[in-house]
């Protein structure tokens, strides 16, 4: 299963797996431990680590999640009520919420590949501590310098605002490339000549 969820990615699709409901250390099965996939943990209405998310690390060894977002009493429509609401609490309501944030990153600048997304969302995630208000005992990923990832809150607690408009400034298609052309002859002296009645055009090229 994580080796299909890997070629997914692969392939241009963004894959968001929620973490499991299994509250404790080792627990993040497939497809959710596969290696390019974004893992989401539930945090509660505190930002703290919700008391049922589960945590890394993967039979391989590898730290997930890659991220949290609230998955705690989130309003959500409910099924064959018409028009009902319940409130309910899992990594399935967080992932959601991810989701969402990713396709507004999509909407931003749709030349992002998979593996981008997930770096945008890490890199402006707010990075959480394991033992962070209390929710969990500190653990050895916090000791390493710059590490920003642990088996609890991945990367940290995303940042929806942040995460689109850093997808919104970032263009890996840039083409910087620029052609001058001059439909005013060039004198003798190596100058464009102006002759009454010559329009001129100016454009302003800022890098």
């Amino acid at each position: 299963m994580n080796r299909y969820a890997n070629e997914m990615v692969r392939a241009g699709i963004s894959m968001l797996i929620a973490a499991g409901n299994s509250a404790a250390p080792g627990t993040i099965g497939t497809p959710g431990g596969a290696e390019d996939v974004i893992t989401v943990g539930a945090l509660n209405k505190n930002t703290a680590i919700a008391e049922y998310s589960s945590e890394g690390p993967t039979e391989e060894g590898r730290v997930k999640p890659n991220v949290a977002f609230v998955g705690s009493d989130v309003m959500s429509a409910q099924h064959n009520s018409g028009d009902g609401y319940v409130a309910f609490s899992g990594t399935s309501m967080a992932t959601p919420g991810v989701a969402g944030t990713v396709a507004l990153m999509l909407q931003a600048n749709p030349d992002l590949s998979p593996f981008d997304v997930r770096n945008i969302l890490q890199e402006t995630a707010t990075y959480r501590e394991c033992h962070y208000m209390g929710a969990n005992q500190p653990c050895a990923e916090d000791l390493i310098p710059k590490n920003r990832q642990n088996n609890v809150y991945g990367h940290g607690h995303v940042e929806a605002l942040a995460a689109v408009m850093e997808a919104a400034q970032r263009d890996y298609q840039l083409d910087d490339s620029i052609t001058v052309v001059l439909e005013t002859p060039i004198g003798d002296d190596n100058r464009i000549h102006l002759m009454p009645g010559d329009a001129l055009d100016i454009c302003e090229w800022r890098g």
